[in-house]
C-alpha cells in the first residue's frame, strides 16, 4: 500500500482528436468518497492506505456551491506574489490536505507556483528542468503526464535542492522545475497559487499554430494515410530543427532529420523506455519504419513554411536556441543556465511532438512513429 500520491492529467481540450490516452493500471490508486470528518480521522490515523484531497478555486466567481465557499473566504488573493509574465492574468488557487508522510510523486508544473504551508510540515526536493531525463517522465499521452515513473528520486540527478516548509513558510517553484513533496508526521494543509508563464504561453502558441493545412480537414482526406504520416514526420523535423536554432526557411530535410533525432532520442528512451511492454512497443524494430515517402515539392514547401510559422510563434515566448545542452560543470552559472534553457525548449517540443503525433497516427502507433522519427534521415527520406 503505497504512500505515493499522484494525479491524472486532463485531456488536451484544444485537440479533441487526441483524447485517447495510455491508462494507469496501478491497483493501489483509487478514488474514495467520504465526508470531511471521515477524511480527517483517516488522515490522522495509522491507516495503511494514505489519502490526499485538493480543492481548486479558479477565481472569485468560480467558488463551488458545496459548503466550500466559507473556506474560499479564508484564501487570500496574495497580490504581493502576482507574476504578470503574459497577457493572461488569470490564476488558480488550490487547497491541499493530506495524511501524514504522504508523498507527492516527482512532477513538474508548467505555471509559476507559489506554495504556502498552513499546517504541518512538508519537505520539497527540487530539481532544475535540465534533470528531466533522469526522472523518466511519463509520456504526454499518459494519464500521468508530467510525473516521474520512478517512485524514488533518480540516483543520477544533479543540482537537487531541498526545502523544509513549516506553517507560515512560502516557496516559489519556477515553471518546469521538478519537485517531490513529502508531508511530515501530522496532518498537512497547504495552499498554492498557479500563475501563467512564458512556458505555458509557448505551449499554447504551438497548439494554436496547429498542424500543416494538408493534415487538417478537409484536405487530409485527400492524402493516403502513409503520406499523412510522412508529412507529419517532415513537418516535425523542420519544427524541431528551427526551434533548436536551425536556419529558417532554407532548412534541408536531411539536416532537419538529424537535428530532430538529436532532440528526440534521449527523451524517447527516458519517457518510453520503461513502458515498451505495457504500451505495445516492445516488438518495434527499425525494419518496420518506412524508408521513403513520395511527397510533392508543394507539400514539402508547405511543411517547411508552416514549421517556420509555428517556430516563430514559439519564439515570442521561448526564443530559439541550442538544444541538447547538458550540465557539465555544476559550479558554472552560465553552463547551468544554458542547460536549463535547452531543457525548457526540449520539454515543450517533445510534448508537442507527442501531442501532434497521437492526433495523426493515434495512441497505439505513437511510440513506433516517434522511434522511427528519431532514427534520422534513414526514415521518411524525401
Amino acid at each position: 500500500h503505497s504512500h505515493i500520491f499522484s494525479y491524472e492529467a486532463s485531456p488536451e481540450e484544444n485537440v479533441p482528436s487526441t483524447r485517447a490516452r495510455y491508462t494507469d493500471d496501478d491497483p493501489a490508486r483509487r478514488e474514495v468518497n467520504m465526508s470531511c470528518a471521515e477524511f480527517l480521522r483517516w488522515a490522522e490515523s495509522d491507516a495503511a492506505h494514505q489519502c490526499y484531497v485538493s480543492w481548486d478555486f479558479p477565481g472569485p466567481d468560480d467558488v463551488p456551491n458545496d459548503g466550500l465557499d466559507r473556506l474560499a473566504e479564508d484564501i487570500p488573493s496574495l497580490p504581493e506574489f502576482a507574476i504578470n509574465e503574459t497577457d493572461d492574468s488569470a490564476s488558480n488557487t488550490a487547497v491541499w490536505m493530506g495524511a501524514r508522510r504522504v508523498v507527492a510523486q516527482s512532477h513538474y508544473d508548467i505555471q509559476h507556483n507559489i506554495f504556502a504551508q498552513l499546517r504541518g510540515e512538508k519537505t520539497f526536493v527540487v530539481a532544475p528542468p535540465s534533470e528531466a531525463l533522469a526522472y523518466r517522465l511519463f509520456p504526454e499521452a499518459h494519464v500521468r503526464s508530467r510525473q516521474s515513473q520512478l517512485e524514488a528520486l533518480p540516483t543520477t540527478a544533479a543540482g537537487l535542492r531541498e526545502a523544509h516548509l513549516r506553517p507560515g513558510d512560502v516557496l516559489y517553484l519556477p515553471p518546469l522545475w521538478l519537485h517531490r513533496v513529502t508531508a511530515g508526521a501530522e496532518l498537512s494543509v497547504s495552499v498554492n497559487r498557479f500563475q501563467d508563464s512564458r512556458e505555458n504561453a509557448g505551449a499554447r502558441a504551438l497548439v494554436r499554430a496547429g498542424l500543416p493545412p494538408a493534415l487538417r480537414k478537409p484536405r487530409k482526406d485527400d492524402l493516403p494515410f502513409p503520406s499523412r504520416v510522412a508529412l507529419l514526420a517532415l513537418w516535425l523535423r523542420f519544427l524541431l530543427h528551427r526551434a533548436c536554432g536551425g536556419a529558417p526557411s532554407a532548412t534541408a530535410a536531411d539536416a532537419a532529420a538529424a537535428a530532430a533525432a538529436t532532440v528526440l532520442r534521449p527523451h524517447l528512451e527516458s519517457r518510453f523506455g520503461l513502458l515498451h511492454e505495457r504500451i505495445g512497443c516492445a516488438s518495434w524494430a527499425p525494419s518496420l519504419c518506412p524508408p521513403r515517402a513520395e511527397l510533392s515539392p508543394s507539400l514539402v514547401d508547405e511543411a517547411r513554411a508552416h514549421a517556420e510559422a509555428a517556430a516563430a510563434a514559439l519564439d515570442e515566448w521561448i526564443p530559439a536556441g541550442r538544444c541538447g545542452a547538458r550540465r557539465e560543470d555544476e559550479s558554472c552559472a552560465a553552463d547551468a543556465a544554458a542547460a536549463d534553457d535547452a531543457a525548457r525548449r526540449e520539454l515543450l517540443l517533445q510534448q508537442h511532438a507527442e501531442l501532434t503525433g497521437r492526433a495523426v497516427v493515434g495512441v497505439p502507433q505513437l511510440c513506433g512513429f516517434l522511434r522511427c522519427l528519431a532514427l534520422g534521415a534513414e526514415t521518411w527520406a524525401t
